[in-house]
């Protein structure tokens, strides 16, 4: 008789990922927006990005177990990319560091 693994919750296997952007405390929602609109740019001309949705002062409703939803903020915005395929997680930082490095400033 085949017994099957006892899990709490099911393995994690989305073909999305959640680029969280913080900026420094005070920093005005219409700089956040400018900021995030560059990474919108850089993730469109992605290959392996399907799609995108990005959500200024706040963040996406609870949809997914794992994820929680933050307090809307003016310094926070956050992208949720929907990838081609099931790429690699390894792939999803080379997605969000090349839009992020090309697209936020350098101190």
């Amino acid at each position: 008789m085949a017994v099957l693994p006892q899990r709490f919750f099911p393995p994690a296997e989305r073909e999305q990922f959640v680029i969280d952007l913080w900026l420094p405390e005070g920093s005005k929602i219409e700089f956040t927006d400018a900021l995030l609109k560059r990474v919108e740019r850089e993730l469109a001309s992605n290959p392996l990005v399907a799609s995108y949705g990005t959500f200024v002062g706040s963040s996406a409703p609870r949809f997914y177990y794992n994820v929680d939803p933050q307090q809307p903020a003016g310094n926070y915005g956050q992208i949720l990319v929907n990838t081609r395929d099931s790429i690699r997680p390894r792939n999803w930082s080379t997605i969000c560091g090349s839009a992020c490095a090309r697209s936020c400033p350098r101190p």
